[in-house]
């Protein structure tokens, strides 16, 4: 009797630790895809198309010129919604970049290391 119920705490303790480890793979799966989203994010602020930099840059506003606005039809992210801030530094620094921080801080707000 004694080894029966040894038997069933030692199927109870797998059966937790499968569920707990089954539970940190999927949080590492949504940490890899969160993270992904939020580098991505960076990106689009920062690099390309970046419109903290519109009316900053001739060179920049040519290349979104001619990657965004002379090839639109309809189906992509609309010019506009890259466009829009041009000439207006103030938006540019206060509303754009912080965004950048901010996306870039998501990853670092989820780790677990950096919560405790």
């Amino acid at each position: 009797m004694c080894k029966e119920s040894d038997q069933n705490k030692q199927i109870e303790l797998l059966g937790t630790a499968r569920t707990t480890g089954m539970k940190i793979g999927i949080l590492k799966v949504l940490y890899c895809i969160t993270t992904f989203f939020s580098l991505f994010m960076v990106a689009w602020i920062v690099i390309f198309p970046s419109s903290w930099l519109m009316g900053r840059s001739d060179f920049h506003d040519h290349i979104v010129n001619e990657a965004f606005i002379k090839t639109y039809d309809g189906t992509q992210v609309p010019p506009g919604t890259v466009t829009k801030y041009a000439g207006h530094s103030l938006i540019q620094f206060t509303h754009i970049l912080p965004g950048a921080i901010w996306a870039g801080a998501i990853p670092f707000q989820l780790h677990p290391t950096m919560r405790q």
